[in-house]
């Protein structure tokens, strides 16, 4: 019999060592992920210099941009084309105060110009749009021209797209993570033991009839297999619980490879497709260079590419057996991957958005990969394997599985409060009422898995007709979990794209939604601080291209407190900008439920209303 090859390995007291120095590391850069430039609140376009729709006589040596809060820009988010759609800017982006940006240009000729902004809101979502100015006596590029230059029929299905992908990168990191744990448990060097130890109870989670039959088949002695059920390594025969528990181990190391490698494609795929998603340009978005280093250089490309290290890590990890240094540091990267990609850095506090984002993902990883470990298992000896055997692997499944979604429930109630904070977010948001649907799906898997545990395990062992029919049924249940845990990860998909709730209700910063008026015309509202006494109200007239009009003649504000049956109180905002019209005063003096009546006139015969409601938090 040929000797094994000894693999070098550090002494146990320097693994620890590394285990340990490797754990404060992923936690350093996950703390540095969390309080990397975070902002607080959502931004509209001021002004812009040269003005929209403008006719400068010269040249202007830059376009800038003032927003009403805050901004970051990434390289390359401000623009300026011309009529044909060439880059006529410098690339040399200014930040020149904290709420304004501006682009240096070239020496521009006589035309019409299209300047684009995308950058950063401070709830952590990306605000972008476009104004035109001509140089000269140019004719003006109209609106047609523009949705030309920078939309296409595509942007729909890039879109949707854009959330298949997320799924499939979010569904293979938190298998390959997941997979890890029943590897390690039942693989060489884990839980339990070395291969010489990986019958005992306590390591293969099987009862002692299974471990007697696995070790003693045909009543053979201890130290002796029976001929006919087992090899010369004295490993136990087809059907034994030796099986159940290889089984197991392979399946752990086949879902953990097969998933990141599915992860890594889908990471690598997500990147041009974020940027035809960002840019709004579809399909066109891929010809350029530009936006493509743009989309690399943003928090989701680094998202990305932590997540495409992560998941190398841990093919590397599986494939040369498992390594606690390459498990730690592959899933630090996973997890800072994950974080980047949500709401981690645009919430507060900090510390609760952080400490539940990574409980909530590592809990849900350790749920997911093992279900998942457990149904390919079962689909590979289910037919043939003994029932205490099989019985035993879904216990000791459920156990680890119960801590999980423990864990999984108290990281995820501590991100919805951070980001709701109170129970009318839930049912006045899309973010909020998205999250219930999720909630909604989870409680039915742990329904399906309350009944797999205390209503088809004990019928398993039973060796008549019903033992038969709680196998199968069992195999089912177990396969509608996954299908669902599928469907999970499609709404947490779409939640991660959302605004977060307490930022779209006004409850932690100024109030700020956009309503519908007519098909040419939009009101977006903001009322900052959004807190009984003295408040700013913004009301921003926006075009069929969501760029601000002026096209109006008047605006008149009629404010109603609800509860108080107070009002209206009619208001006239003055004009303070292009298609910008500003309140300020106590007239919001009540905390509670408000209706906020935007009335318009067009013209003198023409008059559009709008009604808004608004909760104003105390004072």
């Amino acid at each position: 019999m040929s000797q094994p090859v000894r693999r070098w390995r550090l002494p146990r007291p320097q693994r620890c060592t590394v285990v340990r120095w490797a754990t404060v590391a992923m936690f350093a850069l996950l703390a540095l992920v969390a309080w990397a430039d975070r902002a607080d609140a959502h931004a509209s376009l001021e002004s812009t210099s040269p003005s929209d729709r403008g006719a400068v006589a010269t040249a202007p040596e830059q376009v800038e941009f003032v927003f009403n809060e805050e901004v970051s820009v990434a390289p390359g988010a401000l623009r300026v084309y011309d009529r044909d759609g060439a880059r006529v800017d410098d690339s040399q982006q200014l930040q020149v105060a904290p709420d304004t940006v501006a682009v240096g240009l070239r020496d521009l000729d006589p035309g019409g110009y299209v300047a684009t902004y995308l950058v950063t809101s401070a709830d952590g979502h990306v605000i972008r749009g476009a104004i035109t100015f001509q140089v000269g006596d140019a004719a003006a590029i109209d609106d047609a021209t523009v949705a030309a230059l920078f939309t296409s029929g595509d942007a729909a299905v890039v879109g949707w797209l854009a959330r298949l992908v997320t799924v499939v990168v979010m569904g293979g990191a938190l298998l390959a993570v997941g997979a890890l744990v029943p590897l390690r448990r039942s693989g060489p060097g884990g839980a339990g033991g070395r291969t010489g130890r990986r019958t005992e109870p306590v390591a293969a989670g099987l009862t002692g009839d299974a471990v007697e039959m696995a070790a003693a088949p045909d009543e053979a002695p201890d130290d002796q297999a029976a001929p006919d059920e087992a090899d010369v390594d004295g490993q136990a025969g087809p059907g034994s619980g030796s099986e159940v528990v290889a089984a197991e181990h392979d399946a752990a190391g086949t879902v953990a490879r097969r998933a990141a490698v599915w992860g890594i494609v889908a990471a690598v795929v997500a990147i041009p497709v974020q940027a035809m998603a960002v840019s709004g340009q579809g399909l066109a978005a891929l010809a350029s260079a530009e936006i493509m280093g743009d989309v690399l250089t943003s928090s989701v490309g680094l998202a990305n590419l932590t997540l495409v290290a992560g998941l190398v890590g841990i093919v590397a990890a599986v494939r040369a057996r498992p390594s606690w240094f390459r498990e730690v540091a592959s899933v630090g990267l996973v997890a800072a991957g994950f974080l980047l990609a949500g709401h981690t850095m645009t919430a507060e506090p900090a510390w609760v958005m952080l400490a539940g984002d990574v409980v909530h993902v590592l809990a849900a990883a350790v749920w997911a990969g093992g279900l998942v470990v457990v149904v390919v298992t079962w689909r590979r000896v289910g037919a043939t394997a003994p029932p205490d055997a099989l019985a035993g692997v879904v216990v000791r499944f459920s156990g680890t599985a119960l801590w999980a979604m423990g864990a999984v429930a108290l990281g995820g109630m501590a991100m919805a409060w951070a980001l709701a904070r109170q129970p009318r977010a839930l049912v006045s948001t899309d973010w909020g009422w998205t999250l219930v649907v999720k909630v909604a799906l989870v409680a039915v898997i742990l329904l399906v898995a309350a009944y797999n545990r205390w209503r088809l395990l004990p019928a398993l062992a039973a060796a008549d007709a019903g033992g038969r029919a709680a196998r199968a049924q069992l195999g089912t249940t177990m396969r509608v979990e996954v299908g669902l845990l599928v469907a999970v990860l499609a709404v947490t998909a779409v939640l991660t794209g959302l605004r977060p709730a307490a930022s779209e209700a006004g409850i932690t910063g100024a109030f700020d939604t956009v309503a519908v008026v007519t098909d040419d015309l939009s009101v977006n509202l903001v009322v900052d601080p959004n807190r009984a006494g003295t408040n700013q109200v913004h009301l921003y007239l926006l075009d069929a291209t969501g760029r601000p009009t002026s096209d109006v003649e008047e605006v008149t504000l009629e404010l109603s407190q609800v509860t108080e049956d107070l009002g209206p109180i009619v208001r006239t905002p003055a004009p303070a900008g292009p298609g910008h019209w500003l309140l300020t005063g106590p007239d919001l003096a009540i905390p509670g439920p408000w209706e906020v009546t935007a009335v318009i006139a067009v013209d003198r015969f023409t008059e559009h209303r709008v009604t808004i409601d608004v909760v104003v938090n105390p004072g």
